[in-house]
């Protein structure tokens, strides 16, 4: 049973935010599924900015640090301004730029892509490849591509 949701926006773009199809949208149509936003059966994604701040603040908990010692990583020693940003980072307020991304996922000890990636088992997956050597990495391409390779079939 499909429900009705109120009409999704373009992120950036005007391609498929479900990044299926690539098509370009039609105003009030949802490239995958070809139907009218408020039908489409694919859910409807988390904004980049929340999904982003979401994942910053489960990685900064996993590492056992606090906003403000984030912030440190950042060069913001002083704790009134640190905790306020890295906040405003993970309620989605702001987006880091690309410098400031890379010293949290580096301090994080997490790939930047892992920040980004468009749904949570990407995400996943970012993460187990992350962690593979670079020879498992390749294996774990090839697989990815054979299995890639008989869905389209």
């Amino acid at each position: 049973m499909l429900h009705k949701r109120p009409l999704l926006t373009v992120w950036s773009t005007d391609v498929c935010q479900y990044g299926k199809c690539g098509t370009n949208l039609e105003p009030s149509h949802c490239g995958f599924s070809q139907q009218p936003f408020d039908l489409c059966p694919v859910p409807a994604p988390i904004p980049p900015a929340r999904t982003l701040g979401r994942r910053l603040r489960e990685a900064r908990q996993a590492r056992g640090l606090t906003q403000a010692e984030l912030g440190a990583v950042l060069g913001l020693e002083d704790e009134n301004s640190a905790a306020p940003r890295i906040s405003r980072y993970e309620r989605g307020d702001r987006m880091p730029d690309e410098r400031t991304m890379e010293a949290l996922a580096e301090a994080l000890g997490l790939p930047v892509a892992y920040f980004y990636a468009a749904s949570d088992t990407l995400a996943e997956v970012i993460l187990l490849v992350s962690k593979l050597p670079s020879a498992k990495q390749k294996e774990a391409l090839k697989l990815l591509r054979e299995i890639a390779g008989s869905e389209e079939r």
